[in-house]
């Protein structure tokens, strides 16, 4: 079985050091890195707040994974669209995001990515409040995701 590894970016601060959001998703990598056999590892994003790829700032910090960037995109549909080439022939494909970020990522790859799908949820790094309107907006994104893409 074939198996790749995604990590999705997100904001990094404006000096180009990983967010606490962004340095969540880099540590779970790791971890499922260390844990399970990945044919192919990815990062994925492109310049967000910085002239520096997100893809690139979180290669830099994972060196034992080796890996390809995928360095254009700039939402989460892109992330997954640009994601296709890179993952093809794959029969799973793991992505690692924030948590609350989880169900629009797995409906966006479930129907895009002809593979298994499995969707690891960081540490938001949120207080209740943030975390609450961050699943609200989540939430309408998904619907406007589902209305548009049928």
């Amino acid at each position: 079985m074939t198996k790749a590894l995604i990590i999705l970016g997100c904001a990094p601060q404006k000096d180009s050091t990983p967010s606490l959001r962004l340095a969540s998703r880099i540590e779970l990598g790791k971890k499922l890195f260390k844990e399970e056999t990945f044919d192919r590892v990815i990062f994925s994003g492109g310049p967000n707040k910085t002239p520096i790829p997100e893809s690139t700032i979180m290669r830099a910090l994972c060196p034992e994974m080796g890996g390809i960037e995928e360095d254009k995109s700039m939402n989460t549909y892109e992330n997954i669209k640009n994601c296709i080439p890179l993952v093809k022939g794959c029969d799973e494909v793991h992505i690692v995001t924030s948590s609350f970020h989880v169900p629009r990522v797995k409906r966006i790859a479930k129907d895009m990515i002809n593979a298994r799908i499995v969707v690891h949820g960081a540490a938001n790094h949120m207080t209740g409040l943030q975390e609450l309107i961050a699943t609200f907006k989540e939430k309408r994104k998904l619907r406007y995701y589902e209305k548009t893409h049928r």
